[in-house]
Formats: structure tokens, C-alpha cells, sequence
């Protein structure tokens, strides 16, 4: 009977831990949602919880990089500088060789009005991500002209000579701006996603969005 009582016990305690966890995680996510809302508020901004539709509706299919089971949360979206800007909470779980891995990262995107960017993909040079990288973007575009730059961030992308184009030395110039701050860029027509991959404080939303907005009137001025 004491035997029984005391897996019992163990039981319920168990039970109990996780009701604790889940309640606690509910109400940080509950507070952070708020936070985030307020910050939208500030800048005059619309705000959603979540939407399952969202690469459908921002038209985003094909450009974002994701992988399994993404979630779209805590969105913000608006216009600034006569560009349509979102900000959203982005995750989902990246797996590969045996393993899995679940992230959450702050993304931006900006439609730019007359801006027409070629595919591409640049992210800051990383070993272990360079190993795996995935090749559906085309193959690694280097720029001969300043090795620095291919030597700091990964530029992928199947029209070469356009991508040439638009990573001219200004353009250039403005992305190093960033480096070493886990820079991520997605790119094609008028649309620029701005990746941060990890999650950010809403208070930095508005820096986030100045950030994105930079790059994109940086690579959409012409050479």
C-alpha cells in the first residue's frame, strides 16, 4: 500500500511540475504578446497574435527561408518611408543529420515600391553552417573585387549578373555595417527579409525595421 501511495505521490508530482511549467510559459508568452502589441501601438502599426497563413499572405513562399512545423507570431505590420513593413516572430525546426533543432528568430520584411531584386541569400560565413549549406540557391558568388566581404558573408543566387549588380561597393559597404551580427538576407523583386536569427526585445523592434529598411534603399539605389 505505502509502495502504491508513493508512485502515486511521484506521479502526481510530476504532473503538477509540468502544469507549473506550462502555466508559467503560457503566461511569459501572454506577457511577451503584450509587449510587443504595445510596441506596435507606438508606431502606429497593426498587430496579429499569429497567422498560419502568413507566407501566403505577405506572398513570402519561396523567399523566407523556414523548415518544419513553422509558427508566425506576435506580427506587427504597417507602413514607414512609403514601404510596407512587417515584423514577425518567426520559428519552426531545422532538421539534418540525426538531429533536430527548434529555433525562434525576429524577422522583417520590407516591400520597397520600384525596387526589383534578383534571388538571393547572404548570411554571415559560419563553418558548420557553410558544410550544410543547402544548394538549391544556385551556387557561392564571390566577389573578386573585395575578398573581405566573400571572405565575411556567404552570397548565393543563380542570376550572377545581376546579383553582381546590385552588390555594388556601396551596397556593400552597408551590409558590413552589420557583420557579426548574425546577419541573414532574402531577397527577390521589391521584397528584402531581414533575419536576425534569434528572438529580439520589442523594444528594439524600431531598430530592427531602420536596419532593414537601410539595406533595402542601399541595394536598391542604382550603381
Amino acid at each position: 500500500m505505502e509502495k502504491i501511495l508513493g508512485i502515486v505521490g511521484i506521479v502526481a508530482f510530476v504532473v503538477l511540475f509540468f502544469v507549473v511549467v506550462i502555466y508559467l510559459q503560457r503566461r511569459a508568452a501572454a506577457g511577451r504578446r503584450e509587449a510587443w502589441r504595445q510596441e506596435a501601438n507606438k508606431l502606429g502599426f497593426a498587430f496579429a497574435d499569429a497567422d498560419p497563413d502568413f507566407l501566403n499572405r505577405h506572398a513570402l513562399g519561396g523567399i523566407l527561408e523556414t523548415h518544419s512545423s513553422p509558427t508566425f507570431e506576435n506580427i506587427v505590420s504597417g507602413t514607414l518611408q512609403g514601404s510596407t513593413v512587417v515584423v514577425v516572430e518567426h520559428a519552426a525546426t531545422e532538421v539534418g543529420h540525426g538531429r533536430s533543432h527548434h529555433y525562434t528568430e525576429a524577422v522583417c520584411v520590407v516591400k520597397l515600391p520600384g525596387m526589383n531584386l534578383p534571388r538571393f541569400r547572404l548570411e554571415e560565413s559560419d563553418w558548420l553552417r557553410d558544410a550544410v549549406a543547402p544548394g538549391g540557391l544556385g551556387k557561392e558568388i564571390a566577389i573578386s573585387k573585395d575578398p573581405a566581404f566573400s571572405k565575411a558573408f556567404k552570397l548565393r543566387g543563380r542570376d550572377e549578373a545581376s546579383i553582381r549588380q546590385v552588390f555594388h561597393p556601396a551596397a556593400r559597404q552597408a551590409i558590413t555595417r552589420y557583420q557579426n551580427t548574425k546577419l541573414h538576407l532574402d531577397a527577390l523583386g521589391p521584397t528584402l527579409i531581414l533575419s536576425k536569427r534569434e528572438t529580439i526585445k520589442p523594444s528594439q523592434m524600431k531598430e530592427l525595421i531602420d536596419q532593414a529598411l537601410f539595406l533595402a534603399n542601399s541595394l536598391a539605389r542604382p550603381v
